[in-house]
């Protein structure tokens, strides 16, 4: 993990150093955009904040328990869509 300090412009333009060190993690995660139904979207929200998480937390976790499941045989497949 790195670690970054900072500048800060105060109030009457004056750069002053930042004692606090913040950490910014390393750019190794993947970004994926999804389309989802309205009613998953709204579903997903409920269970953040039901449980003080992010949405992005939720879907997360949901990632990880598919491919857990997937990964011990208890995923049944094929998992396909039926187009129509």
């Amino acid at each position: 993990m790195h670690l970054i300090a900072s500048y800060r412009l105060d109030m009457v333009h004056n750069v002053r150093w930042m004692p606090e060190v913040r950490k910014r993690r390393r750019s190794l995660e993947t970004r994926l955009s999804v389309s989802l139904r309205q009613e998953q979207h709204d579903a997903l929200e409920e269970i953040a904040e039901a449980n003080h998480v992010t949405t992005a937390w939720v879907v997360r976790l949901a990632c990880d328990q598919l491919i857990d499941d997937y990964r011990s045989g208890q995923l049944t497949l094929p998992i396909y869509r039926v187009l129509t």
